[in-house]
């Protein structure tokens, strides 16, 4: 799960990174709702900054992931 929730957050640092620490510490923390909601946080920004300060492509990918992830959570 660590090494998803890394490629996921390949957005250069900042907000986005910060939102995937969160995730990743509810998950060890095994606080698995918490680490669900923040997740829907995270596909918010993204989606939010798609074709701003991320490109559609590279966007897109981070959704696909993070459904990937959500999955494996039974979010």
């Amino acid at each position: 799960m660590t090494d998803q929730l890394t490629l996921v957050g390949n957005t250069g640092g900042g907000s986005f990174a910060a939102q995937l620490q969160a995730t990743l510490d509810a998950i060890n923390a095994g606080a698995t709702q918490d680490a669900c909601g923040r997740l829907n946080g995270y596909l918010n920004h993204v989606s939010a900054q798609s074709g701003k300060q991320l490109s559609t492509d590279l966007a897109d990918e981070l959704t696909a992931n993070v459904a990937q992830i959500q999955s494996l959570l039974g979010c």
